[in-house]
Order: structure tokens, then C-alpha cells, then sequence
């Protein structure tokens, strides 16, 4: 066997590699621990700790919304953990994560008078 032979046989085994992980459809990765469910407006925003007025407000800038017709959205169970997961997702502040107090004059953090 030539060493021309050699790179050949492992350049067919690279190919054949990434073919099969492209045909299995998820890139060769395992599949995801827990199944998408799409979530109702209440238990989403349940799970979210929002009340539904704010998510209703707030579904199309979010990126787990789905809009099923005109007038059905529903929620990614396993986009709104990532979405969760993430630090600083800019919209939903924890306890350890209070607003800033006001740069206006006069608005800062309200005080208890001595």
C-alpha cells in the first residue's frame, strides 16, 4: 500500500464521517434530554415569574415565542430555559440583580425620612 493510498482511505473515512452526521439531522449530536413542549400563556408566564399581561406584551420580541395563528401563541419549554440560563438576558432582573438607581434629579432610591 502506497502512502498515496494511505491519505486516501482516510480522506473517504472524513467523508463519510460528515455524511452520516449530516444525514442523521442533528449534526451527529445526541438528542435533547427533554422534548420541546410549547407552553399556554399562563404556565409560561408561571414559569418566567411575570404576570401574562407582561409576557403578552413582551412575545414578540422574545425569542421562544411561537405564533401558532392569529390569535395563538405558545412558549418553548426548552427556549425559555436556555433563555433563562443565560446571564444577563436584559429583561428579567432578580433580587441579585436590582434596577439601577434613577440618574434624574431628585429620583433616586426612596428614603425613610429620619
Amino acid at each position: 500500500m502506497s502512502p498515496l493510498d494511505a491519505v486516501l482511505d482516510e480522506l473517504v473515512e472524513r467523508i463519510v464521517t460528515a455524511v452520516v452526521a449530516r444525514l442523521e439531522g442533528n449534526g451527529g449530536s445526541r438528542p435533547p434530554a427533554e422534548p420541546d413542549h410549547l407552553l399556554t400563556l399562563e404556565e409560561a408566564a408561571r414559569r418566567l415569574g411575570v404576570s401574562t399581561g407582561w409576557l403578552r406584551r413582551h412575545a414578540r420580541g422574545l425569542p421562544f415565542s411561537r405564533k401558532l395563528s392569529h390569535r395563538v401563541v405558545r412558549f418553548s419549554s426548552t427556549g425559555i430555559a436556555k433563555w433563562l440560563s443565560r446571564t444577563g438576558s436584559g429583561v428579567l432582573r432578580g433580587p441579585e440583580k436590582p434596577r439601577p438607581a434613577s440618574t434624574i434629579r431628585g429620583r433616586g432610591p426612596r428614603q425613610d425620612p429620619p
